[in-house]
């Protein structure tokens, strides 16, 4: 958010108030917000008309995760210059954080009109899109802010992720955005004189670094813990990079497994990447990708002789100095998939998920249709990934069986359910077979497991988390294969506990499947009852085993780099 607004002085006499102003906003570009802040409200007490200092008050707010108070702040800047792109934009993004999406789209439509070269208003417009499921309307809103500021490294990452979403874009451009990504804003950063993969000493330990902004409440310590807890330490030195903002009790619990925990968050990438030379890090890996507050360019640098990415990103990095993307020949198939990443695939024996489930999850209810006597479709995914190719097909679905109901969880609040009611009205469905649920804390949701009978997953941007979650939970869930790693994540989950009859090739088989399902309710209550156990059995939930396939894969290309004599894979 912008703590100045456009209109700064042009020069001449300077009166004491734009004085207080400059002084705040020195104060809070310095990072000091607490002495910007008693300098801004003080103004607004003398002076309620200074539209500036309720901008800063707002975007102070916003640093502060009151964002609330700072749509109040932006509302008044607002007031007294309800022309003014920034505050408009800035106001956006702030109900965007809120959770006020609707508002949001408002508001920097409405700093869009104001100044169409607004970079930072197209794209809080198309985060705020994306937010509420218009991916094409979003990346129409992306392709504008990058067009004014295409040199904005943040941006393009939001660009190249919101592209994993479209329904319309294939595996080619999804590369070539990627590279582009890298060509602006990596490829200068590469060292003249990279590190070279050493042989370890007699005795010594293989150092691996993992570098995340997730080390917390968040679906990544699903997959990284069983790991770190089974990492051979007589092998291997444990080093964490986190760039963890807001840190928890699993951050705690994460760091308890490493050897060394550095906290990166106030480094530069410059710093950051001195700092893993020189902790003499062997193998980097990073579990962010293109993600909120990733550190690409830490790895762009190349502070590793060998770098590799998993788990975070469902996409490749686009990045030349990272070598490897952990993958498996579910999501990945041999001979298809390699052409469509930067990064050469090294693919695990079974698949690349190693699920631990969190504490706490409920048992596994009976089926709710025998309860019912009506079939429950469901889906908990992330709002962002239900594009319109993918609601239309489940009202395809709907219409092929009558007495069936459709749950979906994390609408946003505002006019979004009221869109859906509309969309699926139009292919004949009553909208009293939608069950609209917002959003809900962990709980809560996990109880929605207890109503739903099959899910569904999205396309083409298929879930990890949410299939594992169903798996748990006793929720069969049918999946739509695609020709990319992006869109076979249930592929792969679904494959290693012996589910491939719920892959379906196309759409008309997805829907085929569903209904065939929802018709045999005995054999979909068998299935729920034994889910649980199938998944326990399964190589998604063999910790030690899956952490030694892991090191092997991470031992085998670090001593292939070796004998090549260089780090990057040709």
């Amino acid at each position: 958010m912008r703590g100045r607004g456009r209109h700064a002085d042009a020069g001449g006499a300077v009166q004491p108030i734009d004085r207080g102003i400059s002084a705040a906003i020195r104060r809070y570009d310095a990072g000091d917000n607490a002495a910007a802040k008693v300098i801004a409200e003080e103004l607004v007490r003398n002076d309620p008309g200074s539209h500036e200092a309720w901008n800063l008050l707002g975007a102070i707010a916003a640093l502060e995760q009151q964002q609330p108070l700072a749509v109040r702040h932006f509302e008044r800047a607002i007031a007294l210059q309800p022309a003014n792109s920034d505050y408009l934009s800035n106001c956006g993004e702030a109900c965007r954080r809120a959770g006020w999406l609707d508002d949001a789209i408002d508001h920097s439509r409405a700093a869009v009109a104001a100044d169409p070269r607004n970079g930072g208003a197209h794209y809080n417009l198309g985060l705020a899109l994306h937010a509420v499921g218009e991916i094409e309307d979003a990346h129409t809103a992306l392709t504008n802010a990058l067009a004014i500021q295409p040199d904005t490294r943040t941006w393009r990452s939001a660009f190249v992720f919101v592209l994993c979403h479209h329904p319309d874009i294939d595996g080619a451009v999804l590369l070539a955005e990627h590279r582009r990504w890298h060509a602006l804003h990596a490829r200068d950063l590469a060292p003249k004189s990279p590190r070279t993969a050493l042989a370890p000493q007699a005795g010594a330990k293989l150092r691996i670094g993992y570098v995340s902004a997730d080390f917390r409440s968040h679906s990544l310590a699903y997959f990284i813990e069983p790991i770190w807890a089974h990492h051979d330490r007589g092998r291997f030195e444990l080093f964490c990079y986190s760039n963890t903002r807001r840190t928890d009790d699993v951050t705690a619990r994460l760091r308890s497994h490493t050897d060394h925990w550095r906290d990166i968050t106030a480094l530069s990438d410059e710093a950051a990447a001195a700092l893993v030379s020189e902790d003499q890090i062997d193998i980097l890996v990073d579990l962010s990708g293109h993600t909120a507050d990733s550190r690409m360019l830490v790895f762009a640098r190349q502070p590793a002789p060998l770098q590799l990415t998993y788990v975070g990103y469902p996409n490749t990095t686009g990045l030349a100095a990272m070598d490897y993307r952990i993958s498996d020949a579910r999501m990945d198939p041999p001979g298809v998939s390699d052409a469509m990443y930067t990064e050469s695939l090294l693919r695990m024996p079974h698949s690349l998920w190693c699920y631990r489930p969190p504490a706490g999850m409920p048992a596994v209810g009976p089926l709710p249709a025998l309860q019912r006597g009506v079939t429950t479709f469901g889906s908990l995914h992330n709002f962002s990934k239900l594009n319109h190719k993918v609601l239309d097909v489940w009202a395809r679905m709907l219409a092929r069986n009558s007495t069936s109901e459709l749950l979906i969880a994390g609408v946003p609040a505002g006019e979004t359910a009221a869109r859906l009611r509309a969309r699926f009205a139009t292919h004949g469905i009553d909208p009293a077979r939608l069950q609209l649920i917002g959003k809900v804390d962990f709980d809560e949701y996990l109880k929605l497991y207890q109503r739903i009978d099959i899910g569904l997953d999205a396309f083409p941007y298929a879930g990890g988390t949410t299939t594992c979650e169903s798996l748990w939970m006793g929720v069969p869930i049918i999946t739509l294969a695609g020709n990319h790693g992006v869109s076979r994540a249930g592929v792969s989950l679904l494959t290693a506990v012996g589910l491939q009859e719920l892959i379906a090739d196309d759409s008309g088989r997805y829907i085929e499947i569903a209904v065939d399902l929802a018709n045999s309710p005995h054999r979909l209550a068998a299935m729920r009852a034994g889910l649980r156990e199938r998944l326990q059995r399964s190589p998604l939930m063999d910790e030690a085993g899956f952490t030694r396939d892991f090191e092997a894969a991470l031992t085998g290309a670090f001593q292939a780099s070796m004998t090549r004599g260089e780090t990057t894979p040709t």
